[in-house]
């Protein structure tokens, strides 16, 4: 179907889903809506992402490029959403009318979409290339993925990045953490989570700095030291989960609050390149013909191997108790550290592939 038409019909979907979402009565039925909601708003990144990589594959350091200034108009969206979101409610009083306001964004951006944007470079004219005229087909896309499952590097570089994703997640946890370290009030603890996209902002210049460096090596001892940097910011979030210590060295709540807010920032700063960025590169290098399957493989490897991690460290801070933070926080630092290893162990791999393409386009 192609990225174009992709990201057009899963805005079509979103607006559809939150217009029932405004007409309906029935709780039983929210939870189904806004689960057709989140699946449809999951699926832009990847067709987003795929666009990029048919206009700007063929320049690794322009296509990084492009993924960063996606990421920035993606995160500033959320922000703005969040913030008018927000105001929408102070002003109609009702959420029903701001979901139906939404529900016209998502359809103008459907238009916007189809009529601005082109699946390749050749395509500004309105021509529609040859693999968008094929019709969709079951045989294919079990081929793609077998081809996708079948690579070993995939599998390495999926579980890598599944543990790096669970960044993404993170934020949905910190706020209780500090509310339940602090005792500050839940506005302010909630606030503090903005750190995080703060610093997933900030990584973003690590692109650069990535291909800046001139060769296989030292790029990836780069990837290490950012790996580093983030298993180093959970530890020290781990630290902030012990009581002892916490009193002993940190009596005021509000500079715990400070410092907390600084480790998670850090933490998603030094986790943006790979959350945002390896995904795409092992797409459009290794999987040039099947590039939409990989990257919906890859972050669907990512949220799957997050979901239970959550869940367990839920039974560890309530079956702990006031040490449970402190375990949820290890158990994260050492996934970091187990999937950095792994990802220091496939770059070479993927970069070296990518200078080959290089060399014979």
């Amino acid at each position: 179907l192609g990225g174009r038409f992709s990201s057009s019909l899963y805005l079509i979907g979103m607006s559809l889903s939150l217009v029932l979402l405004s007409l309906n009565e029935q709780i039983s039925n929210f939870g189904y809506i806004l689960g057709g909601l989140e699946f449809c708003s999951s699926m832009q990144w990847t067709a987003c992402s795929l666009i990029l990589a048919n206009h700007y594959s063929q320049d690794p350091a322009k296509f990084a490029a492009s993924i960063a200034t996606l990421t920035l108009a993606s995160t500033c969206g959320t922000l703005t959403a969040k913030a008018g979101g927000t105001a929408l409610l102070h002003i109609f009083n009702d959420w029903r009318v701001v979901a139906r306001i939404g529900a016209s964004a998502a359809l103008a951006g459907s238009l916007i979409v189809r009529s601005l944007t082109s699946e390749h470079p050749n395509d500004a004219n309105g021509k529609k290339n040859v693999k968008e005229e094929n019709k969709l087909s079951m045989n294919a896309v079990k081929l793609s993925i077998k081809s996708v499952l079948g690579s070993r590097i995939f599998w390495l570089a999926g579980l890598a990045h599944a543990t790096a994703l669970m960044t993404r997640s993170a934020d949905r946890v910190l706020g209780s953490f500090v509310l339940e370290a602090t005792n500050l009030p839940r506005k302010f603890c909630g606030g503090l989570t903005a750190s995080m996209t703060v610093g997933f902002l900030l990584g973003l210049s690590n692109t650069r700095k990535f291909y800046d460096k001139p060769d296989i090596k030292s790029k990836t001892r780069f990837l290490g030291r950012k790996y580093f940097g983030a298993f180093l910011s959970v530890l020290g979030l781990a630290l902030c989960g012990n009581q002892n210590i916490v009193n002993t060295f940190i009596p005021s709540k509000k500079i715990l609050a400070g410092i907390i807010a600084l480790l998670a920032g850090s933490m998603s700063y030094n986790l943006s390149f790979q959350v945002y960025q390896i995904p795409p590169m092992v797409a459009s290098t290794l999987f040039e013909e099947n590039k939409a399957v990989c990257l919906s493989l890859l972050d669907a490897f990512g949220f799957f191997l997050a979901s239970p991690v959550w869940a367990g460290t839920s039974c560890l801070i309530s079956g702990m108790g006031h040490n449970g933070w402190m375990a949820t926080w290890t158990l994260l630092a050492t996934l970091f550290a187990i999937g950095g290893s792994i990802m220091v162990k496939v770059m070479p791999k993927i970069l070296l592939k990518q200078a080959e393409k290089g060399r014979l386009n």
